[in-house]
């Protein structure tokens, strides 16, 4: 029993770094993201409507698609570092069984 809970422990562990690598990956994506405006005009020969701000480098950037393609890589981000989260209690929890089972407390 102790052994496969060492080993539940262990894959957990495991996959708890690799989804808060991705959880990284995401939430350093989102920090940095941002949408160019379109200078050319839609399909129906309209031009869209558009917020348009300045970055720090004085680049044009579209505000409200920057803010949706943010709130998308966030909401990445958050599920990933749930799942690690998740998968970080599983591990201790295995840990603490493991410790109840030896010490003779169960």
């Amino acid at each position: 029993m102790a052994h496969f809970l060492l080993s539940v422990s262990l894959i957990a562990n495991a996959a708890a770094a690799m989804f808060g690598v991705l959880a990284a990956y995401f939430w350093l994506n989102a920090s940095r993201a941002k949408v160019i405006p379109k200078d050319r005009p839609s399909p129906d020969g309209w031009f869209d409507a558009a917020i348009i701000t300045h970055g720090a480098d004085g680049e044009a950037i579209e505000a409200i698609d920057t803010l949706m393609l943010q709130s998308k890589l966030n909401g990445r981000g958050a599920l990933w570092g749930a799942l690690a989260a998740g998968s970080l209690a599983i591990a201790q929890l295995c840990q603490v069984v493991i410790w109840f089972a030896r010490s003779g407390a169960a």
